[in-house]
Formats: structure tokens, C-alpha cells, sequence
């Protein structure tokens, strides 16, 4: 059986093709076109986001302080207690302030965070205490375990009230971590005549400061206390008196 072909069936198929290759190009444009499209812009914008990170790294790099040491960390929370630090540098705010230290005791326990107040409280109440509280989806309180907390109950006389100020502003203000909690004073008494004489002002307070024994194993790296050593002196009051032979 021989086929042939007309000149309609080759116009025909002709025009059968010309469909066939339009309807592909146009699915082509339809489909294809904004997949590859939207692939194009994904990868302009991973090279774009790789040039913001990238701008990032360097920042950072250069912005980035170097390790710090032990110490250094040691002179803010320390990991044994250098109560003997502590009594240094209430000397020294006692010392610049003209102060005088009248009494001084120490007590360690383990620090808790403050807890909230409880709503039933009255106003009153809850404007008595000043303690910050601690918000616990803020802050993680794990970061706090087994630290110590050393508080000093000092009672202090200072000649008025600005080196009262002074004294308080050097405690809180050392590299150690120390803060005032409490301060109990009465005001002296409003001077009426010529010959009265201005008392000088005696006061309580509390002071707390911190350190961290779960690390015990980096106690050498804490800051070391410079002590004067003894003068080995015999007779405390006059160094010309020659002491009597025994």
C-alpha cells in the first residue's frame, strides 16, 4: 500500500507542526520563563546576603577585643573570697574620705536572686522595698550558681555629709564588684548659736560583694594582695626609747 501525500496533507501537517512548536514555545514562556526567573533573583539575592555577611565577619573581626585573662575577670567577681581585699579598700575610702571605720563584721552566704513581690502586698509595703528584681525570662538565673555573696555591716563616723557621700561613692565605685545595699543615718541637729559645735555624722551600712568558689581551680590566677611586711618593731609607742633588757 503506497501513501502519498497531497499537497493539502503537507500543508496540513505544516500547519499540525507550526501548533505543535507554538503551543511549546508558549508554554516555555508560560512555565519555564519565571522559574528561571525567580531562580536568577534567588541567586542575586545569596550573592547579595553572602556580601552583607561577609561586611559583617569584618566588622566583627575588628571590632572583637582580644581574650581577656583570669585576672582580669578575677579583679571584678574573684573565685575565693580576699576578704583581705575588701578590708583594703574600705582603708582607702576611709583613708581619701576622712572618714573612721568604728566597726566592721563580715558574713558570707550564697547569693539568691530577689523574688518578686507578690501583688496582694498594699502599696505600702512595696514601696519600702527598693531591691531591683530580676526578670527571669530576661536573665537565666543558671549563670548565678554557686555564687557567694560576702556582706559587711560597717558602722562609719564621717566629719559631714559630702565626705559621707565621697566614702560611699569609692565603695561602689572599685574595680571589685561592690555595691551599698542599706544606709542608717540621723541627721545632726540644726545649729542655733555661734559656740555650737558640728557633730560629726555617725552611720550604718551594708555593703555587698561577691566571689565565685566553683572555680576554684583558678584561685593562682587571682589578684594577688599587696600586704607591707612587719617592721618587726619591739616597742609600738617611741622607736627612740630603747627597750629594758630582759
Amino acid at each position: 500500500m503506497t501513501l502519498q501525500f497531497t499537497r493539502k496533507h503537507i500543508i496540513l501537517l505544516l500547519f499540525s507542526f507550526s501548533i505543535l512548536v507554538g503551543m511549546t514555545y508558549l508554554l516555555l514562556i508560560v512555565l519555564v520563563s519565571p522559574i528561571e526567573a525567580k531562580v536568577e533573583q534567588l541567586k542575586q539575592s545569596v550573592s547579595m546576603e553572602q556580601k552583607y555577611l561577609d561586611i559583617l565577619q569584618e566588622k566583627r573581626s575588628n571590632t572583637i577585643s582580644p581574650d581577656v585573662s583570669s585576672t582580669e575577670i578575677q579583679k571584678q567577681i574573684p573565685v575565693i573570697p580576699l576578704v583581705e581585699q575588701l578590708m583594703l579598700q574600705l582603708e582607702r575610702a576611709e583613708m581619701i574620705s576622712n572618714s573612721k571605720i568604728l566597726s566592721v563584721s563580715f558574713t558570707e552566704t550564697p547569693y539568691t536572686l530577689p523574688t518578686s513581690v507578690d501583688d496582694s502586698q498594699n502599696t505600702e509595703n512595696t514601696t519600702e522595698s527598693n531591691t531591683s528584681v530580676v526578670d527571669p525570662t530576661v536573665f537565666d538565673p543558671s549563670v548565678l550558681d554557686g555564687l557567694m555573696e560576702i556582706t559587711a555591716t560597717l558602722t562609719v563616723e564621717s566629719p559631714n555629709y559630702f565626705d559621707l557621700a565621697e566614702f560611699l561613692s569609692l565603695i561602689e565605685h572599685q574595680t571589685r564588684i561592690t555595691k551599698v545595699t542599706t544606709l542608717t543615718f540621723t541627721g545632726n541637729q540644726e545649729i542655733i548659736s555661734a559656740d555650737q559645735e558640728v557633730q560629726p555624722l555617725q552611720y550604718s551600712i551594708t555593703i555587698s560583694s561577691f566571689y565565685m568558689p566553683k572555680f576554684k581551680e583558678l584561685a593562682e590566677d587571682a589578684p594577688k594582695i599587696e600586704v607591707p611586711s612587719p617592721s618587726n618593731k619591739i616597742n609600738p609607742l617611741n622607736a627612740d626609747i630603747k627597750e629594758e633588757d630582759e
